[in-house]
């Protein structure tokens, strides 16, 4: 496969021919890559997410694998000049491996849509809601309101619990405590009883409610209580109404073990 470059294009930019048609199908494939991803992809995504993810994934494989053979068909290498361009390939390959293959794993997580923007998911028991899948990395917000970016890679290597497609939706109440002056089993009831009793019509059947901790920050203990309730709509609610009524409960029980609270619900 021949590439001629237009002879303006010669004259004002010199360059030795046995590189002029190589670069040039370099710059054509970097061109199909943006093309594919920042134009096709998105106006594709307003039908179909799914076939927007196939068609970055499909269109960015092909790009590189027919500009590298279009680039490779061009070349009237030395043995010296062959050794050397293997060799800055393979560094370039080496560099480039980790953000291509997030890049290619975010386009596959697009595909199959096994997890979406504002889906709420647990990952070796920290719990995140998705707050955008981008190029190379996936932004997670935690319970507490943190941002954390990690690799899409992530997604395709780790073991997922998608709470939003499981149709529940979750309620999360954290408490702290001074661990000195309360028996946190104590606490742990407390808060465990007042959380279903609160939301006991709407708790999710076979999804047992469990109060466990979160943090330790010398006396400081961060229990978390987490319920899984029918209606996702209503989760917001009810983790304000329940921190209320374990505020009150602590109040009544160790006022001065009580150090602060926070509800979340998704």
């Amino acid at each position: 496969m021949a590439l001629e470059l237009p002879p303006e294009l010669v004259e004002a930019v010199p360059l030795p021919a046995h590189l002029a048609e190589p670069l040039l199908a370099i710059t054509l494939t970097a061109l199909a890559i943006i093309a594919v991803r920042k134009v096709a992809a998105p106006l594709i995504a307003i039908i179909s997410h799914r076939i927007s993810g196939l068609v970055k994934l499909i269109g960015t494989i092909s790009s590189i694998t027919v500009g590298s053979v279009m680039a490779y068909s061009t070349l009237n290498l030395t043995f010296g000049e062959a050794m050397i361009m293997a060799v800055t390939l393979g560094g370039a390959i080496a560099l480039l491996y980790t953000p291509l293959t997030n890049m290619l794993a975010g386009d596959i997580l697009r595909m199959t849509r096994t997890v979406r923007e504002g889906d709420v998911i647990s990952i070796s028991n920290q719990l995140y809601k998705i707050q955008k899948i981008g190029e190379v990395h996936t932004l997670l917000v935690t319970p507490d309101l943190r941002y954390e970016y990690h690799p899409n890679t992530m997604f395709l290597k780790e073991r997922i619990l998608n709470y939003t497609k499981s149709g529940a939706g979750l309620v999360t109440v954290n408490v702290v405590v001074n661990g000195r002056s309360v028996n946190l089993s104590d606490v742990k009831l407390i808060m465990l009883k007042v959380g279903t009793d609160v939301a006991k019509s709407e708790l999710a059947a076979g999804r047992a409610a469990d109060v466990r901790v979160v943090s330790i920050r010398g006396d400081e203990v961060e229990l978390q209580l987490r319920l899984y309730i029918l209606t996702p709509t209503k989760a917001e609610s009810l983790a304000s109404l329940i921190l209320e009524r374990i505020y009150a409960k602590l109040a009544e029980s160790a006022s001065r073990a009580y150090v602060g609270a926070h509800a979340r619900a998704t």
